[in-house]
């Protein structure tokens, strides 16, 4: 299975940085107060020049790429969010919401995939997921992102009413918030 080993997410991001090194690491911008202050690397493999990645999507010339890189580094493999994702997606979906942000669309479907992949798995669920996903028990970063989701619902039905694509329903975010959710930093030891 594709796994996105932390080496190659550090060297992603330092080659990200030294192509556009005029770029600023930080930028004023609402959506993404406190960005700065949090220190990436101590979650499990993100390199803690994230920050210059989110300064990326706000300019036009480099937001496609900026995107590209976060979206390996907030994701453990094709089919795993990141222990630093629950952190990141409140900065996410505010910028996938903000209509000045170049790479808006694509922010907004990359947020509804991450609704998706926050989605439960017990033991109840389908072999299949289960083989695929692992068990939540596994995953707690999926617990976090569903409540970072529960706390910014009103922003995810805008995405899911503009989105064009039937990629997550109403009925499917709301099956989403139904289930167990749990707030970044109250995983149990």
């Amino acid at each position: 299975m594709c796994v996105h080993e932390p080496e190659a997410k550090e060297a992603l991001v330092a080659d990200y940085i030294q192509a556009h090194p005029d770029h600023p690491a930080a930028v004023k911008h609402p959506a993404l107060d406190g960005v700065a202050e949090i220190s990436w690397a101590t979650f499990p493999g993100c390199p803690a020049g994230v920050p210059a990645l989110f300064a990326g999507l706000l300019d036009r010339s480099t937001g496609a790429e900026a995107l590209r890189v976060l979206e390996i580094v907030l994701t453990d493999g094709l089919f795993h969010v990141s222990a630093a994702m629950p952190t990141a997606l409140p900065f996410l979906i505010r910028l996938a919401t903000d209509s000045s942000v170049p790479v808006r669309a694509d922010m907004a479907e990359w947020v509804l995939l991450i609704a998706v992949l926050s989605r439960p798995v017990d033991e109840n669920s389908t072999p299949f997921d289960v083989t695929l996903n692992g068990l939540d028990l596994d995953h707690p970063e999926r617990a976090e992102c569903r409540a970072v989701f529960a706390e910014h619902a009103a922003e995810c039905r805008t995405l899911i009413d503009e989105t064009t694509e039937d990629l997550f329903t109403s009925e499917r975010f709301d099956a989403l918030l139904a289930a167990p959710a749990q707030s970044p930093g109250e995983r149990s030891a």
